[in-house]
């Protein structure tokens, strides 16, 4: 909501405390798709296989990207260990530019 209210464009979430692992964050994730669905989001956090562990847990990076750039995101990158993400654009005259977020 705050993207449309603030016309953003992208919107870097440092120390998001989620276990992107759990089930509810992927729930949260298809919501917050429904809101923006032209939208591009890149998450990371560090892994834990064991989805009964809380949806609360340190560290975790997010990043989202809407509107017209989301249209020309090259690609994705997510740390292993969920300290940083980055999406990479393809600009004018065949520049390419990458966003992190950490």
């Amino acid at each position: 909501k705050a993207m449309k209210e603030y016309d953003m464009d992208v919107l870097g979430l440092p120390e998001t405390r989620t276990n992107t692992s759990h089930p509810y964050a992927n729930q949260l994730c298809r919501e917050s798709s429904q809101e923006l669905p032209w939208a591009k989001m890149t998450i990371a956090s560090t892994p834990r296989y064991d989805q009964t562990q809380p949806l609360s847990q340190a560290g975790g990076v997010g990043m989202i990207s809407a509107g017209p750039i989301a249209g020309r995101r090259l690609s994705e990158y997510r740390d292993p260990v969920g300290r940083w993400a980055s999406q990479t654009f393809s600009g004018s005259e065949g520049i390419k530019y990458t966003i992190i977020t950490c």
